[in-house]
């Protein structure tokens, strides 16, 4: 490596730039997940009751709704409640609502769900269950809201998956082809070591861990540029992102990621080495 500086860099800020464009988009995956479950949790589905129900026609139902497995709580909302809730939100215009009585909204059930159904399948399941309940008349929820953020979750992770694929094998294609040359450079010195008897463990060994350095070096410079993104991101964006994130700051790469990332970059160094010791080997010794 210090024979070759030159092409050891290169190796080395390929590892990092590769690193560094996955887990990019790996942190907004983790941020995009977090954004989701936070909504998860503060989700609700309203359930509109039938005008001129009883007592006894709402607690059956009521009670009906709270035995499903996708509920986790439900509140009962009445006409004259939901008048103070809308009176409560329109603050700013008191006399709008004046003149109108305390029965213009109807009663209804609000349903927090479990946050592992809150998918829009799940959703599309527990309506189809709820609308089978005598009494109620309308259920509201963000369909279309909810299947646009599951539908692009999916898709941004595919497509960060396949991104992921796809660079992984043009660094691989790259640290081999690099090593190679170091490999080439040293075909003399290497064919004299074979004539003296070495085996291809002890020649290829020094490229292994030639290999394996560059990616860890690679890694951990790709950290470090994440993490400086990370810092002037918060700084510029912080105050902005903290609204949709409930006052807390943006994610960053859990230790078990950032050691996943270690290990990645070092198998993408031995990888590149190793196919191209193996095409060197078998071309000279096969």
């Amino acid at each position: 490596m210090k024979q070759g500086t030159f092409l050891s860099c290169i190796n080395t800020g390929t590892i990092a730039i590769t690193l560094t464009i996955i887990n990019f988009f790996l942190i907004i995956s983790l941020n995009l997940g977090h954004v989701l479950n936070m909504w998860r949790k503060d989700a609700r589905v309203t359930l509109y009751l039938e005008d001129g129900l009883t007592l006894s026609e709402i607690t059956q139902a009521k009670n009906r709704i709270a035995g499903f497995n996708e509920v986790d709580a439900i509140r009962y909302i009445s006409q004259e409640e939901a008048f103070l809730l809308l009176k409560k939100n329109l603050n700013s215009s008191d006399n709008l609502l004046d003149g109108f009585g305390t029965n213009i909204l109807p009663s209804s059930f609000e349903v927090r769900l479990k946050e592992e159904i809150l998918t829009f399948k799940g959703l599309e399941n527990f309506v189809a269950k709820i609308e089978k309940v005598k009494g109620i008349e309308e259920v509201n929820y963000d369909s279309d809201l909810i299947s646009g953020i599951s539908t692009f979750f999916t898709v941004f992770k595919v497509g960060n998956l396949t991104l992921g694929i796809m660079l992984s094998l043009a660094t691989v294609f790259i640290v081999s082809n690099i090593i190679g040359l170091s490999v080439y450079a040293r075909r003399e010195e290497l064919e004299i070591m074979k004539l003296m008897g070495a085996t291809n463990f002890f020649i290829k060994a020094p490229f292994l861990l030639e290999g394996l350095i560059q990616g860890l070096l690679g890694s951990l410079f790709s950290l470090l540029i994440l993490f400086g993104i990370y810092k002037v991101f918060i700084s510029k964006m912080g105050l902005f992102l903290n609204v949709y994130l409930d006052g807390s700051d943006p994610l960053f790469l859990p230790l078990n990621c950032i050691i996943l990332i270690v290990i990645c970059g070092m198998l993408l160094g031995i990888f590149g080495s190793t196919i191209s010791l193996r095409r060197f080997l078998k071309n000279k010794w096969a």
